[in-house]
Order: structure tokens, then C-alpha cells, then sequence
């Protein structure tokens, strides 16, 4: 709070330049099985054993200059997981991007930079036979490596930045209930969330897992009868004060609208301490800064549905009448969906 009051006390007439390049080599696709079931990917290209740069790595980097076109600030999207050092470290870290963000700011004396986050659902620094889980012993290291990767194309972009922004400044935000969209053009909904056996591995690629049931665990490789494994479920969630849905609440349509998912967890019926054990009410929201859409999501988005739901937006958005060109993701804005 005191930092935007701050920020609100020195604000000063300027200008925001935008520049945007691909990042080549900084980060692999982590799920790639899930990966190549979009139709967007030529699988007769790629094989499991490859190790696959997201089909979209560009950077979208903001310049902020005063009158006398003295730069003030940096602010870049990059789909990238911060997730180099691992969970055998225990102390705060930025990690790849809060490094990034440090020798920015060295680099550049008085500005202030933010290296954000874009749709990095499935692109990880830890995949490759270079790589591989963080283990505690090479973590600050390759945290390092990707930060720098990263620095050094905010760097170029921003001694690059000469289109200004123009045009108007302007925002829509809403709530949304998620666990009860109909879905348009269909005759389906969403449903509420629901935690799949193969979630319960964790990332397999950034952490460890319990090993029990690997990623994409779906129902014909695993039959799932609730009813042998409800009493132990219900049990254990009551042991930390969690209130398992009433019978009537988990009905047919449910389990079918999560599809091949053999559910765990009815994480969207359940309660804790009388409030919803996860959220379902999210805030959707996008901004206009001249010729650039932010769309400010509280998820954590994939490389495909984050180049679906660009498209989306800026084939709504007329460019003829709105003079916007570009679109970048801002994910987990302002919520989060868990």
C-alpha cells in the first residue's frame, strides 16, 4: 500500500514505449504429451523423447520515460516458471526472474524493472538432460543462467523501445462464478474443481511427487470406485477441519462434466471452516494502455490456450476502431485460482 502511495506522490508526465522479440532457448516444454494432443502442434515432427521449445517465447517489454525521455521503469511479460531453485532450498527467493530483475536494475541505475510472468502452464527451465529437478546442489546456478537469459533480452528490447503508445486508456473487469459457465456454442458447462489423480504428482519436472499416479492419469488406466476409497478420503480431509461435500452434492453430471479425470478431491464442493475450500468467483479483467490489451488473468495459463485466447481477443477487439495491436496475458492477477 505505502509503495503505491508512494508511486502516486512522485508521478510525473511521460511516455510508454513498447518493444517485443522471440527468446530462443529458455525454457522446454514440461508435459509434453499433454502438449502435442493440440491440434496447433505437428506431432509427426516432435517425438516423447525430444526436448521441445513452446510453440510461442516471445517477450513483451514496456519502456517508461519522463519529458525529458529519462527512462523510469521496465516492465516485460515471459512465459517462463521460476522454479530453479527448488523445494530443497528454504530461503526467499525471486528466483530466474527476481535475478533477471537485479542485474536489470544494476545495469540501469534508477529504473525500476519487473520481470512478469505470461502463459508458462507448461514451460519449466528444468526439463532437458542439462537440467533435469532442481536437486539443491546446481539450483542458484542455473537460476542464474536463466535469469541472465532473460536480462539480456529485456536489455536489447529496452535500448530497442521507440514505438510509443498511444490512444486511449481504458479497462472492463468482472466477476465471474467458473464452476457454472455455459460454454457457447455448445451444450456444456464448466463444472466446480475438482483435484484429478495425476495432479496429485505435483510437477514431476520442478518437485517430487509422492509417485503414486504419474501425470494424466485418466480413467481407463485407472477405474476409480469411490465408494471403496470415499470412508478413507473423508476421514483423512476431516483431520484438518476440511467438510466433504453432502452424497447428494457429487452428482452423476459432475463426475461426467470432469470427462477422463478420475477425481480425487471435490475441491469445489468442499469446505473449510464454512468458506469454500478453493475459489470459484474470479475476477476477469483487461486494460487498454493505447495500442496494447492486458489481459489480466488469475491462472496459470499454457503455451497453446494463451496463443487461443490472444487471438480471441484481438479478433473481438477491431483494430480499425480500438488502434490496438497487440495483446499480452498477465497471469495470477489479482486472484488465484489454485
Amino acid at each position: 500500500f505505502q509503495s503505491i502511495v508512494l508511486a502516486h506522490k512522485n508521478k510525473t508526465p511521460g511516455k510508454i514505449l513498447i518493444s517485443r522479440g522471440d527468446l530462443k532457448d529458455c525454457g522446454r516444454i514440461r508435459s509434453l504429451p499433454a502438449y502435442l494432443k493440440n491440434p496447433e502442434i505437428n506431432k509427426d515432427e516432435i517425438s516423447l523423447d525430444d526436448e521441445v521449445e513452446p510453440l510461442y517465447n516471445e517477450m513483451i517489454l514496456l519502456k517508461f520515460v519522463d519529458r525529458q525521455n529519462v527512462p523510469v521503469g521496465s516492465l516485460n511479460w515471459f512465459a517462463l516458471h521460476p522454479t530453479n531453485m527448488g523445494e530443497k532450498n528454504k530461503l526467499i527467493s525471486g528466483d530466474n526472474k527476481g535475478y533477471a530483475e537485479e542485474l536489470f536494475e544494476k545495469e540501469y541505475g534508477g529504473v525500476i524493472a519487473a520481470f512478469a510472468n505470461t502463459c508458462c502452464g507448461d514451460s519449466s527451465p528444468n526439463v532437458g538432460k542439462a537440467y533435469g529437478r532442481p536437486d539443491g546442489v546446481h539450483d542458484l546456478e542455473r537460476t542464474k543462467k536463466f535469469g541472465e537469459k532473460q536480462f539480456k533480452k529485456a536489455r536489447e528490447l529496452f535500448e530497442n523501445a521507440n514505438e510509443e503508445l498511444q490512444g486511449n486508456i481504458d479497462f472492463r473487469q468482472t466477476y465471474v462464478d467458473m464452476s457454472s459457465c455455459s460454454i457457447e456454442g455448445t451444450d456444456k458447462r464448466t463444472w466446480p474443481a475438482a483435484f484429478g489423480l495425476g495432479m496429485s504428482q505435483g510437477s514431476s519436472e520442478d518437485s517430487k511427487g509422492p509417485g503414486m499416479w504419474p501425470e494424466g492419469t485418466r480413467k481407463p488406466v485407472y477405474d476409480k470406485n469411490p465408494e471403496s476409497e470415499l470412508g478413507l478420503i473423508k476421514f483423512l480431509a476431516s483431520l484438518v477441519g476440511i467438510q466433504w461435500p453432502e452424497k447428494n452434492e457429487i452428482t452423476p453430471e459432475y463426475v461426467t462434466g470432469h470427462g477422463e479425470k478420475p477425481i480425487f478431491l471435490h475441491l469445489g464442493l468442499s469446505r473449510y471452516k464454512g468458506d469454500p475450500l478453493v475459489p470459484s468467483i474470479m475476477p476477469l479483467q483487461i486494460i487498454q494502455l493505447g495500442s496494447l490489451i492486458i489481459i489480466a488473468h488469475p491462472g496459470e495459463i499454457t503455451t497453446i490456450a494463451g496463443i487461443r485466447l490472444r487471438k480471441t481477443v484481438l479478433d473481438i477487439l477491431d483494430k480499425e476502431s480500438t488502434g490496438v495491436k497487440y495483446a499480452v496475458v498477465a497471469t495470477y492477477a489479482n486472484a488465484f485460482t489454485s
